[in-house]
């Protein structure tokens, strides 16, 4: 993460853009910068594609320090190919019970794993906002993530894959297995 200090209230630009990776001739990787206030209230993302890999956004920012964070999910973008035949791979499994498919739950720790920005092998509540940031646009509440911290297996106040994987679960249990909200999220970090 970064620190960005803007000086006086003014409009600001802030662009990234992926860089070609050593011994990869292939497509660039998606890559974002979320902001953040002193707060830790999210201010922005950069959502405006530019073009070769490049996200940007512009607006109006107070004075003060902001948290920038950069955010891939790893997916190289390239062009469909439309005889391309996609058949796709299913989410949950519905007999005897609703339960996350083999597939889905290696893809959700792959998830987990990009979204651990420090690596420590769990998630802040910091990071666990990002994700929310990236799959829905809205924020973690205090409320919401109190219901984390009471029904989710943390490690020093940190988020397991366990725990991850298990919001998943009651998230399909929830909505009687209707895998729609759960195609947003994986949809949302890159893949199809």
């Amino acid at each position: 993460q970064y620190l960005l200090v803007a000086s006086k209230k003014a409009k600001y630009k802030l662009v990234v853009q992926a860089e070609k990776q050593y011994r990869n001739n292939g497509p660039l990787i998606d890559v974002q910068l979320y902001i953040f206030d002193e707060n830790k209230r999210f201010i922005c993302r950069t959502e405006k594609n530019s073009g070769k890999a490049m996200w940007e956004w512009e607006g109006q920012l107070d004075a003060g320090r902001y948290t920038v964070i950069p955010f891939t999910s790893g997916t190289r973008f390239k062009k469909r190919q439309e005889t391309q035949n996609h058949e796709e791979t299913p989410l949950l499994e519905r007999f005897p019970k609703i339960k996350l498919t083999r597939e889905f739950q290696q893809l959700l720790s792959d998830v987990y794993g990009k979204v651990d920005l420090d690596s420590n092998g769990t998630l802040s509540r910091k990071e666990f906002n990002l994700f929310n940031w990236r799959t829905s646009g809205e924020e973690v509440a205090d409320e919401e993530w109190n219901v984390v911290e009471e029904n989710f297996p943390l490690k020093n106040g940190e988020l397991t894959l366990d725990g991850f994987l298990t919001l998943h679960q009651m998230e399909a249990e929830d909505n009687d297995g209707d895998p729609s909200e759960l195609k947003v999220t994986v949809q949302a970090m890159g893949y199809s």
